[in-house]
């Protein structure tokens, strides 16, 4: 790297560093500055990532490499498919939240870049996520879309990097492929990729970071340093496992540092001193936003007993106990762990798996929002999957390369084709690790019966009307936290039994459409209130609708019955 582009970047990640400390103490025009730059960072950054894949599958498509066309259009075709398709993927109330959060921030010259929002979780990262939304309307796949494309560029982005790291070994591109199709063979992490949501966003990070430490290592230019730096930053700033993944980041970038220097690389040279810089940066986010922090990142499940929690969390861990976590890759995981803490691989090997081992007690020992089973508190350790991927996949290819081994065609068709098998087969199973999401399945239906009402009659989501919900599901009565993104402006009734809202009969007004579901037939079964109520007579005289829909992944059918009516 050139010595004026050495300084350039110092002085951005100095001057960003110093922006985010006014940002979050000075406020006013510092704010704002600090949330565009970040914005437009992060767009450029990912901008580039999409580009680069299309740039690489022009590429082979140019060249007649149409295995590797074949396999970036499967893995993209898997991972896509589950985006808007709601007979399998989910609608998540928490999600809803989120980025109506998100969308909120655009009414903010900053972007309600210091702020908190759902929980008290940083709001910046809704910002991000909000951005299919923002430019395509509330809709049932903009939703998922937000979470689920940074997920689908990582992927791709680790891939990339990882064809490369092969092309450098003189081995096959395709052998990559085998990890892009090791990520659904992970039972969590096509569990919450369906659920589409804050938790999924520190795994894609994750593979990012994994895929900018592979180009560092490859190429470390001006686009790697910034783009490290936004991944490095946006980890501070995102769902509070993600703060596991700055502690990584700080790990390799030391490692990186004493390899420069071990090969003779002065320290006070361009690349040491920018990884240096890079560390000094992300820290500095880091601090500067975390007394505005609201999800407990310090406190403790119970004071003491701290090698009995984090050997009872390890053994639960890698024994799948509460529910399965690494399926068929939990052997391999162990023996390359056993091999890397006795230091029969690289030193970097060494780091991932006390790291990997460091969150799996953390995540048992920090007390964190609230308190759910183990089973569930499992998730908060799917960030070490995108490192273990890559880690053993190099580790691998060291020792094909090092005993010259050549994998057979057929070989790596068959297991590429027994990781998309498995895969499916866990995008088709129901939710295991937080049951709750089992009773609340009849609601992402009622929200696309309710954008078919809208559109039948004229309306938009972001237009006024009621919508009343008859349910007696207590876990389906949070209808408002769905609204929250899809029908901002709609005014919402939850009742359960058959009695009559009379608050309905308030907001009927002239030419006011109300819109009342119910789980079953008591829309035709409601009692009457003791007073004189139009908008009563006007629901028991409306038609009522039936709709029906297949639920794939549950193997059952959900239905709503309707009754549309206005003054």
């Amino acid at each position: 790297m050139k010595k004026r582009s050495a300084t350039i970047l110092a002085a951005y990640l100095m001057a960003g560093s110093l922006l985010e400390f006014a940002a979050f103490k000075l406020e006013k025009g510092w704010s704002v500055t600090a949330a565009w730059l970040w914005l437009f960072t992060g767009l450029a950054v990912l901008g580039f990532f999409v580009f680069e894949s299309l740039y690489m599958l022009a590429g082979d498509i140019k060249e007649k490499r149409f295995t590797l066309v074949f396999l970036f259009a499967a893995l993209n075709a898997l991972l896509l498919f589950f985006i808007g398709n709601i007979s399998f993927s989910d609608v998540n109330a928490d999600a809803c939240q989120q980025l109506a959060a998100g969308l909120d921030s655009f009414k903010k010259a900053d972007l309600n870049y210091t702020g908190k929002a759902f929980l008290g979780y940083p709001n910046r990262q809704y910002v991000l996520a909000a951005l299919p939304a923002l430019l395509f309307g509330r809709k049932i796949w903009t939703l998922q879309a937000g979470f689920g494309l940074l997920f689908i560029i990582a992927v791709n982005l680790l891939v990339n990097e990882l064809r490369r790291y092969l092309r450098e070994k003189e081995l096959r591109e395709e052998y990559a492929y085998v990890a892009g199709f090791a990520f659904p063979v992970f039972p969590f992490i096509t569990e919450y990729y369906m659920n589409f949501e804050q938790a999924f966003t520190p795994v894609a990070l994750s593979a990012v970071l994994c895929a900018l430490y592979l180009r560092l290592c490859r190429k470390p230019d001006v686009f790697t340093f910034v783009a490290l730096s936004w991944t490095g930053c946006f980890l501070s700033g995102s769902y509070t496992p993600a703060l596991a993944l700055l502690g990584l980041f700080a790990l390799f970038l030391i490692l990186r540092i004493i390899y420069y220097l071990l090969n003779g690389t002065p320290f006070l040279s361009e690349l040491p001193l920018l990884c240096t810089g890079l560390i000094i940066n992300a820290g500095c986010f880091f601090i500067a936003g975390f007394k505005s922090r609201a999800d407990r990142v310090g406190e403790t499940r119970e004071k003491g007993k701290i090698l009995k929690t984090a050997f009872d969390a390890w053994k639960d861990f890698f024994g799948d106990k509460n529910v399965a976590f690494f399926g068929v890759f939990g052997a391999v995981v162990i023996i390359y762990m056993l091999l890397s803490l006795l230091l029969r691989l690289k030193i970097y090997d060494f780091a991932v798996s006390v790291w990997v081992l460091g969150v799996v007690f953390a995540s048992e020992y920090m007390k964190g929002y609230t308190s759910y089973d183990k089973a569930w508190m499992l998730q908060r350790n799917m960030i070490v999957i995108p490192v273990l991927i890559t880690s053993v996949f190099t580790a691998f290819v060291r020792f094909l390369k090092k005993h010259g081994i050549e994998i057979k065609q057929f070989v790596l068709w068959t297991v590429i084709a027994a990781f998309l098998f498995i895969g499916i087969g866990n995008f088709m199973k129901p939710h295991r690790s937080f049951a709750y999401f089992k009773y609340v399945q009849p609601m992402k239906y009622l929200i696309s019966d309710i954008y078919d009402s809208l559109e039948e009659y004229g309306l938009k989501g972001n237009d006024s009307f009621a919508v009343v919900m008859y349910t007696d599901n207590s876990l389906q009565s949070n209808l408002r936290d769905y609204a929250s993104f899809f029908f901002p402006n709609a005014k919402i009734y939850s009742e359960s039994g058959n009695a009559f809202d009379e608050n309905i009969q308030v907001s009927y007004e002239e030419g006011f459409v109300v819109f009342a579901f119910a789980e079953d037939e008591r829309l035709s079964e409601l009692e009457a209130p003791a007073y004189e109520c139009s908008a009563f007579d006007a629901l028991t005289a409306a038609p009522q609708k039936y709709s029906e829909h297949k639920n794939i992944r549950y193997d059952r059918k959900n239905s709503w019955y309707r009754k549309v009516f206005k003054k």
